[in-house]
C-alpha cells in the first residue's frame, strides 16, 4: 500500500507495518508504477490484494491530479486523497482477514 505522507505523517506508516501491513509513503503526484524495490516488497502477496493496492494507487493518483487541476488546495486534496486511501486499507483488511478465517481450524476441533 502506498500513501503520501502528508498530513499524517510517517504515523500512519509506523502504525501500519507495526500492524504487518508492507506499505510505503509515496507521492500520489507520481505516476503509479511497480519498479523492482514494490515487486520485491510485494512477494508473497496475496493477488488480491495486489490487485486493491495498483487499483488505489492509479484511483488516487488520478483523484490527486483532478482536484489539484480544478484549483484546490494543496492540503485539501492530500487530505481528500487520504480519506479515500482509507477505504483501500479497509477492504485490503478485510481480505486478509477474511483469508484468515477461511485458514484457520474451526472452534474447537484440534489442528492436523
Amino acid at each position: 500500500m502506498s500513501y503520501e505522507a502528508g498530513p499524517t505523517g510517517y504515523v500512519l506508516y509506523w502504525q501500519l507495518t507495526g500492524m504487518g501491513v508492507h506499505c510505503e509513503a509515496t507521492a500520489v503526484g507520481i505516476r503509479p508504477n511497480v519498479g523492482a524495490t514494490l515487486r520485491a516488497r510485494q512477494e508473497g502477496l496475496s493477488e488480491e490484494v495486489k490487485a486493491i493496492a495498483w487499483k488505489a494507487q492509479h484511483r488516487l493518483y488520478h483523484r490527486y491530479r483532478h482536484l489539484l487541476g480544478k484549483g484546490k488546495s494543496r492540503q485539501k486534496v492530500v487530505t481528500a486523497v487520504g480519506r479515500e486511501l482509507l477505504g483501500f486499507i479497509w477492504a485490503i483488511g478485510v481480505h486478509v482477514e477474511a483469508q484468515q478465517r477461511q485458514h484457520a481450524p474451526a472452534a474447537g476441533k484440534p489442528a492436523a
